[in-house]
């Protein structure tokens, strides 16, 4: 099988953890895991780790965001890229057979994350949604950053967390929101 990142350099077998074979490129040192290989190797695991959430941006140097598309070891057909999110800032091309290639480093963040057991789920419908919601709210967040500055951004997050913990935001939201409604500020 030749690499999908150097496609004149032949991929070698690996174990990359007990159980679970791969083909490494020696080269770019990303992995590509066939889907039966994951499955047998999951099916295996003695239970599920709990995810852990983000602890900040992960390791720089893990993204490919439009490189060019990248060919199936196995089939030699083009692979769909899939953003991983939540908190990952990089993708995971996959292939027609269901196997993924991985870029250097990228097994070793979501496993540190306790997310190697969960990436298949990355290729579902409803975790893109939700990728392209968060990146949608995002955006939205940095729109609103840029347009009210800094400092007025940050004192309206802090207000938005109080309002949010507070016993009785409904009567204050209307509260807030009925003068605004007729036109006067108070």
């Amino acid at each position: 099988m030749n690499s999908p990142v150097e496609p004149h350099s032949a991929l070698g077998p690996i174990e990359l953890e007990a159980g679970l074979p791969a083909w490494q490129d020696a080269a770019s040192g990303g992995v590509y895991l066939k889907s039966a290989d994951y499955w047998e190797w999951l099916a295996h695991q003695p239970g599920r780790l709990e995810t852990l959430p983000p602890k900040g941006p992960v390791a720089v140097g893990l993204e490919h965001p439009e490189g060019p598309a990248r060919i199936c070891p196995e089939t030699g057909a083009l692979m769909t890229r899939f953003r991983v999110g939540h908190g990952f800032t990089f993708q995971i091309d996959r292939s027609p057979t269901g196997g993924f290639w991985l870029d250097a480093g990228e097994w070793e963040a979501l496993k540190a994350r306790n997310f190697h057991e969960e990436i298949h789920r990355v290729f579902t419908d409803g975790w893109q949604k939700g990728v392209r919601s968060q990146a949608s709210r995002e955006a939205l967040e940095e729109q609103l950053r840029q347009q009210l500055g800094a400092e007025d951004y940050q004192q309206a997050v802090a207000f938005r967390g109080w309002l949010a913990a507070h016993p009785h935001r409904a009567r204050l939201l209307a509260w807030i929101a009925e003068p605004l409604a007729h036109g006067n500020p108070r």
